[in-house]
């Protein structure tokens, strides 16, 4: 098939992966608040600072309602191109055996000391890479986390941004920070490797690794998020939280609203009813 055809992409991922997510402060998340923490770090009245992003976010993490598993587009893209990047980069750079790494998918490790999780998209430790679906605790009796010393992130661009990143020293790549999040959850990570991967450009592969004494800064600046964001969190725990359900569910909702359409009557109940 000719290349001009434009290609679709989806790809579903585990509802289980998604709501335990909620349960943690990701590695994600804390890149995503780093712009607030860089308004909170300017602001003279840091005690009535107005902390959007964190406020945001909790009320994400706190919502009961239905998880949308699926996605299209780039974020699609990127997930479906990771085992590839991987397989190209055992094939192309990994000088050894020990340094190969292997793709993981709906992979959850949590820090319970901190209460911070990552989903790295690819571990040095072939055990856990076995296991394709499921939560792992960062507990030091758990010899296959203790085992885990490296990590890969898989950058999928388009071809603007992947050879924008690629032209970057990596100290000035943001995406560096997420392999510095991952290191806050995983103690005994010593190093992460950053690769943009686009098939389509020249270079298709860009390597920037990372060793855990030059993301030193980072590591602390993320640590100084999730306390802003713990702080915030906390507030909003005794202000709002009542402890009530709503008498109804978006999934009962959906399935009378669902139920009416297929019957084409739609019923709108009376306010004394």
């Amino acid at each position: 098939m000719s290349g001009n055809f434009k290609l679709f992409w989806h790809h579903d991922v585990s509802e289980e992966w998604l709501r335990e997510r909620k349960e943690w402060l990701t590695a994600t998340d804390l890149v995503g608040l780093l712009p607030e923490y860089g308004r909170y770090k300017r602001a003279k009245d840091k005690a009535n600072f107005d902390c959007k992003m964190c406020t945001q976010l909790y009320g994400e993490k706190h919502s009961t309602g239905s998880v949308d598993t699926g996605s299209d587009g780039p974020a699609a893209r990127g997930h479906i191109m990771e085992p590839y990047a991987i397989r190209t980069y055992n094939d192309e750079v990994a000088n050894s055996p020990s340094a190969r790494f292997f793709h993981v998918d709906d992979l959850l490790i949590y820090n319970p000391d901190n209460g911070l999780a990552c989903s790295p998209d690819g571990l040095n430790n072939f055990i856990m890479s076995m296991v394709k679906t499921g939560e792992f605790s960062m507990d030091a009796y758990d010899e296959r986390l203790d085992n885990t010393t490296a990590i890969i992130e898989i950058k999928s661009y388009d071809a603007r941004k992947h050879i924008w990143c690629a032209s970057l020293p990596k100290e000035k790549v943001q995406e560096r920070y997420q392999i510095a999040a991952s290191m806050l959850v995983l103690r005994n990570l010593s190093y992460g490797v950053l690769v943009f991967w686009n098939p389509s450009c020249d270079p298709y592969m860009d390597v920037k690794v990372y060793a855990r004494w030059e993301l030193k800064d980072e590591i602390e600046e993320l640590s100084c998020v999730a306390g802003m964001y713990g702080a915030n969190a906390a507030k909003l725990d005794a202000m709002h939280l009542t402890g009530k359900q709503c008498p109804y569910t978006e999934q009962q909702i959906w399935d009378e609203w669902h139920k009416q359409w297929e019957t084409n009557v739609m019923e709108v109940p009376h306010a004394d009813s």
